[in-house]
């Protein structure tokens, strides 16, 4: 049996399937058959302008995941009336194509082809930008999530989109979700040691303290109306974000970016999403390879992961300030150090401080780890984004 690894991450395929049944005794690791080293393609055109990508890799094994980049490819796509756009190695395995509006458009086709450094040759099946509806409304409800302990219930936000198109519109989409939130560090700095001198602050002078992160969220979300009466989705669930994390303390913002598919590709996604989020226990539906649109032209038999397909990007935004009655962790666990005399600090400078004083202000001081302090130190910018102060 084979598994394929489907990262699914800004929409391109690569990503895992894991099996594990436990017994009472001891933990048992059902033996998988692995596509370790098999061809794994994936990318995507649309109808906006600007730059392309399609990633070349090989797959990894289950228990050590990684991208295994294929270099040195000839990439190109091509419509259906021989037009065509050449790739270029960006990054190793990630090939890029800056494409104008002359060479995309909806109602066209397009083809995938590719010339590995060893001869082989590979294509994808033609695939059609269709018309995208579009997004209506975007949404969300407080809502809670049973865990695996009775005991224990996430809450938080379920994300929800009401879509409506008309008759010349696709009528399967699917949607690609990136969050930007916003979070603060532990402590706001009121002085700062540099081993020589000490600086003293007031608040709210901490430009360190607030930060700004956005992020991919990995899911796969497809929807269809193609059994409908009429070419509309009401109250389609997508992402549910919980208080497990700082993600919903202060301000939230959730970027709903929604492709066109047509029937094939819909059929591969949805497929995927099946085996990525429905497959059942161990004596249940197993995981096995989603079939893609690319083949080896002269070896129908060799395997080849991955999908190229061409889509209509509509988007939609939804910001807010979170207020909300449920609990959500304050961050990060620092341990604090009281600080009697700054000169007794040692080995690492500067030494970020907070004071313990009733009004916040001045001595005593105590300080911890940087990352308590310094809000970009988890990965996050102290610019908002442009969008940020834009009413809610």
């Amino acid at each position: 049996m084979r598994v394929i690894r489907d990262l699914v991450t800004g929409f391109l395929v690569a990503g895992f399937l894991i099996l594990a049944a436990v017994s009472c005794v001891e933990p048992f690791q059902p033996d998988i058959e692995e596509s370790e080293g098999t061809l794994v393609v994936s990318g995507r055109i649309t109808d906006s302008p600007g730059a392309h990508y399609v990633r070349v890799s090989r797959s990894s094994k289950l228990e050590e995941p990684e991208f295994i980049p294929v270099e040195g490819c000839v990439v190109r796509v091509q419509d259906r009336a021989g037009m065509e756009a050449i790739y270029t190695e960006d990054t190793p395995g990630v090939y890029r194509a800056d494409l104008d509006e002359d060479f995309l458009g909806v109602n066209r086709a397009y083809k995938l082809f590719i010339d590995t450094p060893e001869g082989a040759q590979y294509e994808s099946a033609y695939d059609s930008l269709l018309t995208c509806p579009e997004p209506e409304n975007l949404y969300f409800e407080v809502d809670s999530q049973p865990t695996a302990d009775q005991r224990v219930t996430y809450y938080g936000v379920q994300f929800y989109v009401d879509v409506k198109g008309d008759v010349n519109d696709s009528r399967n989409v699917m949607w690609q979700l990136e969050e930007t939130y916003e979070y603060h560090a532990n402590y706001l700095i009121s002085a700062i040691w540099d081993g020589v001198v000490l600086y003293e602050y007031e608040y709210p002078t901490d430009s360190l303290y607030i930060c700004y992160k956005t992020l991919d969220i990995d899911e796969i979300h497809v929807g269809s109306s193609g059994r409908l009466t009429s070419n509309e989705l009401t109250k389609f669930p997508l992402t549910f974000v919980s208080n497990q994390s700082p993600r919903l303390k202060y301000k939230y913002s959730l970027l709903v970016r929604q492709h066109s598919l047509s029937d094939e590709a819909y059929r591969f996604w949805e497929q995927t999403r099946v085996q990525l989020t429905e497959t059942g226990g161990f004596y249940e539906t197993q995981p096995s390879t989603v079939p893609g649109n690319i083949r080896n032209i002269r070896d129908d038999s060799e395997l080849v992961l991955g999908y190229f397909y061409a889509s209509q990007v509509k988007q939609k935004r939804l910001t807010f300030r979170c207020r909300f009655g449920f609990r959500t962790p304050v961050g990060q666990y620092c341990e604090v150090d009281t600080v009697q005399h700054v000169e007794e600090l040692a080995l690492r400078f500067p030494y970020y401080l907070f004071s313990m004083a009733p009004m916040g202000i001045g001595p005593p001081y105590a300080t911890s780890e940087p990352e308590c302090f310094d809000c970009r130190m988890r990965g996050g910018t102290t610019e908002p984004p442009d969008f940020w102060n834009e009413d809610e």
